[in-house]
C-alpha cells in the first residue's frame, strides 16, 4: 500500500446547463467530519455542476509536497470556518496515518485538498474526509475532480475499499453506496455511511477503526 503516483495535470472541463439539487447540503460547504451528526460530515463543498468561468486557468491536482502543510492548513480552515479539520489532517500526518493527501493548485497557489486515512480496520481500507476547497473557488467542480482523483490513487495502490459518511444523492456520482458499507459495523452506520468496493469482490463484514485522530472531532 502507499506506493508513488504519477502527478497529473487536469484540466476542468466548463459545462452549460448542468443542474443540480440546489436544496442538496453537498452544494453549501465542505466535506466535513464531525462525527456528532451525519450531515455534519455530509456538507460538502461543491457540487461539481456549475459551469467554470473563463478565467479559471489550469487546476493541476499533485501530491502534497514537504512544505505544503500551511498552505492546506490555510485552505482547510477557510473552507471550514475553524481550524477542527486543520489540525485533523495534521494529527494523521504526524501520526502517518495520511496514505493520501492531494491538493489543488491554480497557479501556484493551493485552493483545494483531499485526504484519505488508512482505517486500522478492515485492511486495505481508506476514509475519505476531510475535503476541502477555498470559500473563493467553491462550486467550480474542484472538489469532484479532487475526490475523483483521490480514488484512482487508490485503486493504483491496491487499496479494497473506501468509507465515507456523507449524502448519499452526492456520493454515488463516485460510486459509493450504502449497500456496499450495510455489512461492516461503525458507530455511524446509518444511511448516510457509504463505502466504495475497489476491487469488485465480495468483503467479509468487520468493524470500521478510524485512526485515533478522529477521535478528536467527537
Amino acid at each position: 500500500m502507499g506506493g508513488r503516483y504519477e502527478e497529473r495535470e487536469i484540466l476542468l472541463p466548463r459545462r452549460r446547463g448542468d443542474r443540480h439539487d440546489t436544496d442538496l447540503r453537498e452544494e453549501e460547504g465542505n466535506v466535513g467530519v464531525t462525527l456528532n451528526h451525519p450531515r455534519d460530515i455530509a456538507a460538502v463543498f461543491d457540487a461539481g455542476q456549475s459551469p467554470l468561468p473563463n478565467h479559471i486557468g489550469r487546476i493541476h491536482i499533485v501530491h502534497e509536497h514537504p512544505g505544503h502543510e500551511a498552505s492546506v492548513r490555510r485552505v482547510i480552515a477557510n473552507a471550514f470556518g475553524r481550524d477542527a479539520e486543520a489540525r485533523l489532517v495534521d494529527d494523521l500526518r504526524l501520526s502517518r496515518d495520511l496514505a493520501i493527501s492531494l491538493v489543488a493548485e491554480e497557479e501556484g497557489k493551493i485552493c483545494g485538498h483531499v485526504a484519505l486515512s488508512s482505517l486500522k480496520a478492515p485492511p486495505h481500507a481508506l476514509a475519505l474526509a476531510p475535503v476541502s476547497v477555498s470559500r473563493a473557488r467553491q462550486r467550480q467542480g474542484i472538489g469532484s475532480a479532487l475526490i475523483r482523483r483521490a480514488i484512482q490513487c487508490a485503486r493504483d495502490s491496491r487499496y479494497e475499499i473506501i468509507f465515507v459518511l456523507g449524502e448519499p444523492d452526492y456520493y454515488k456520482r463516485f460510486g459509493f453506496e450504502t449497500k456496499e458499507a450495510a455489512p461492516f459495523r461503525a458507530p455511524f452506520s446509518g444511511p448516510y455511511f457509504m463505502a466504495l468496493n475497489l476491487v469488485g469482490l465480495p468483503m467479509a463484514p468487520a468493524n470500521v477503526i478510524y485512526p485515533h485522530a478522529f477521535e478528536a472531532l467527537n
